[in-house]
C-alpha cells in the first residue's frame, strides 16, 4: 500500500512541476495528462478487487482445430469462382462443379488439389486448360 501512495504522490508532484515549467499553451494538456495518471493510480486497486473474467473461445479437440481453417475455406471459395471464370474465358466451357482443396502449411496457404465436373466431351479440353495453368504443381482431376 505504501508503494501505491508513493506512486500517487510522485505523479502528482511531477505533474505539478511539469505544469509550472512548461509554456502556457501546453499547461492545460499537461495538467490533463497528470490528472489522468493520478486517476489511473487511484482506480488501479479498485480494479484488482473485481474478479477476473476469462473470455476465450471454446476449446475443441486437436483434430478439429487443425482441420478448420476459415481463411483456407474462404480462399478455396474465391479460387473456385476465379477458376470457373478462367476456364470459361479460355475454353468457352461452363463447368458443372469445381472443388478446390487448400491447406495451410507453416502459415502459408497451398493449393493441394482441384476436382472439376463437366460434360464427358469437354473433359480433355478442361484438363488441358488446367494443365497449362498449373502444370504438375497440383493434383488435377476432371470427371463427368
Amino acid at each position: 500500500m505504501r508503494a501505491y501512495f508513493t506512486a500517487l504522490l510522485f505523479s502528482a508532484v511531477a505533474g505539478g512541476i511539469a505544469a509550472a515549467v512548461v509554456a502556457k499553451p501546453f499547461q492545460r494538456h499537461l495538467r490533463f495528462l497528470a490528472s489522468l495518471i493520478c486517476t489511473a493510480l487511484i482506480v488501479a486497486p479498485v480494479l484488482q478487487l473485481v474478479p477476473q473474467i476469462n473470455i476465450s473461445p471454446p476449446q475443441a479437440e486437436l483434430g478439429d482445430i487443425s482441420s478448420y481453417d476459415l481463411a483456407a475455406e474462404q480462399a478455396a471459395e474465391d479460387a473456385c469462382t476465379a477458376l470457373e471464370n478462367y476456364i470459361f474465358a479460355e475454353t468457352g466451357i461452363k463447368v458443372q462443379d469445381i472443388s478446390i482443396q487448400i491447406e495451410r502449411v507453416e502459415g502459408q496457404l497451398y493449393l493441394h488439389s482441384i476436382k472439376v465436373k463437366t460434360l464427358k466431351e469437354d473433359c480433355d479440353a478442361v484438363y488441358n486448360c488446367l494443365y497449362a495453368l498449373f502444370g504438375d504443381e497440383t493434383e488435377t482431376e476432371v470427371y463427368w
